[in-house]
C-alpha cells in the first residue's frame, strides 16, 4: 500500500511537470505570434483548460475509481428515467451533449499528451526544457554537444496568412533548421523534405494539406504558395500522420528557420537578446537521458559564456550566466502520462 501510495505521488509529480511544461511551451507560441505575456498565459490556460481541470480528468479516467461512480450514476439514472417520460427525452439530449463533450477533452488530452511523436525511435528523442532560446545558443550546443547529441534542431511555431491561390487562411507554419527531418528519420510521401541546403524560399506541406489543398495531385512539386505575401516553392509533401514535434501544435506548411526574420523582420532577429526557439536532440547510441543530461550540464555554462559580450553589465552578464536547462523525455515521445491512468 506504501509502495502505491509513493508511486501515486510519483505520478501525480510527473504529470503535473508535463502539463506546465506543454503550458509553457503554448504561452510561448502565443507570445511569438504577438500577445502580451499576461494575455499569452491567459489564452494558454483557456485552451488547454486549466492545469488542475486536465489533472482532475486525468484521476478521475483512473480504473475502479471511476467504474464504481459509473456504476452508481447509472442507476439513479435508470430509476429517474423510469418516472419520468419527459424527463427521459431530456436527459437522453444531455448525455449526448455530455458525451460529446469527454469525447473532445480526451481528443485534446490525447493530442497533448498520449500521441506517440509518428517518428523514428522517438524514445531517444529529448527536449530542453524551460523553451525559448536563442539562435546562437543552438549553434553553441550543437558545436559543444557533439559527443552528446547524435542529432540536433531548433523549431519554432509562427501563425501566418498563407495564400493558397485566391484562398486565404491563418494557418500556423513551422520553421525548422535543416536536421529536422534527417534527425527525425522522416521521408517524404512526394517530393523531398528540407535539408540545410535548402535555404531559398521553398516549404514543405502536411499530407492533409496535399489532400485538401490538391486533392493529393502529384504535380503539387514545384507549385507556388505565398506566405505573408511571399513565395515559397513546394518541394516535398510530408508523410501520412506526422504532426511535427509539439502534439496538439499541428502545422500544414514547414519552412527554413532561417527565413523566418525576413518574413518578420520587426519581431525576430538572431542577437543574445531574442529567445524563440525550441531546442531538440537524439541523445547518441549508449547514452541514457541521465548521462546525456549530465554531460550537457558540464558545457552549458561556457555556452552561455560564449554569448555573453563583454560589454554586458555584472547584473546583465549574472542573469544569462544564471539560465539553465535540462534534458527532458518529449511530451507524446514517451510520456509518463500513459502509465498514471493505468493506475500502475
Amino acid at each position: 500500500m506504501f509502495d502505491r501510495f509513493r508511486t501515486g505521488r510519483r505520478m501525480e509529480s510527473e504529470l503535473d511537470d508535463e502539463l506546465r511544461a506543454y503550458l509553457d511551451l503554448l504561452t510561448v507560441e502565443k507570445i511569438r505570434s504577438g500577445m502580451e505575456p499576461r494575455d499569452a498565459r491567459r489564452a494558454a490556460l483557456l485552451e488547454t483548460g486549466g492545469i488542475e481541470q486536465v489533472k482532475e480528468s486525468c484521476r478521475d479516467a483512473r480504473p475502479l475509481q471511476w467504474l464504481e461512480s459509473l456504476g452508481q450514476d447509472l442507476r439513479h439514472a435508470l430509476r429517474l428515467l423510469r418516472r419520468n417520460p419527459l424527463f427521459s427525452g431530456i436527459a437522453v439530449l444531455i448525455l449526448s451533449l455530455g458525451i460529446g463533450a469527454n469525447s473532445a477533452a480526451f481528443s485534446l488530452v490525447n493530442a497533448i499528451l498520449l500521441k506517440n511523436l509518428p517518428v523514428r525511435a522517438p524514445d531517444e528523442l529529448v527536449w530542453f526544457s524551460r523553451p525559448g532560446f536563442s539562435y546562437p545558443i543552438f549553434q553553441q550546443v550543437q558545436s559543444l554537444g557533439k559527443e552528446v547529441f547524435s542529432g540536433l534542431f531548433a523549431w519554432n511555431v509562427e501563425t501566418m496568412n498563407v495564400e493558397w491561390g485566391r484562398d486565404v487562411e491563418r494557418l500556423a507554419v513551422l520553421f525548422v533548421t535543416g536536421d529536422f527531418y534527417r534527425d527525425l528519420g522522416i521521408s517524404a510521401a512526394s517530393g523531398h523534405l528540407l535539408t540545410d541546403d535548402d535555404n531559398a524560399p521553398v516549404a514543405v506541406i502536411s499530407y492533409d494539406a496535399w489532400r485538401r489543398r490538391f486533392g493529393g495531385d502529384s504535380g503539387v512539386i514545384g507549385k507556388v504558395v505565398r506566405i505573408e505575401h511571399m513565395p515559397f516553392t513546394i518541394v516535398g509533401v510530408a508523410p501520412p500522420g506526422f504532426f511535427g514535434v509539439a502534439p496538439g501544435m499541428a502545422a500544414e506548411i514547414t519552412l527554413p528557420l532561417t527565413l523566418l526574420p525576413t518574413l518578420k523582420p520587426n519581431n525576430f532577429d538572431r542577437n543574445l537578446n531574442t529567445s524563440w526557439l525550441h531546442l531538440m536532440g537524439r541523445i547518441r547510441h549508449g547514452l541514457s537521458r541521465e548521462q546525456a543530461n549530465a554531460a550537457l550540464q558540464t558545457f552549458w555554462p561556457r555556452v552561455l559564456d560564449a554569448i555573453i559580450s563583454p560589454s554586458e553589465s555584472p547584473e546583465r552578464r549574472a542573469y544569462y550566466l544564471g539560465r539553465r536547462t535540462e534534458l527532458m523525455p518529449k511530451p507524446g515521445g514517451r510520456s509518463h502520462l500513459p502509465t498514471f491512468l493505468s493506475g500502475a
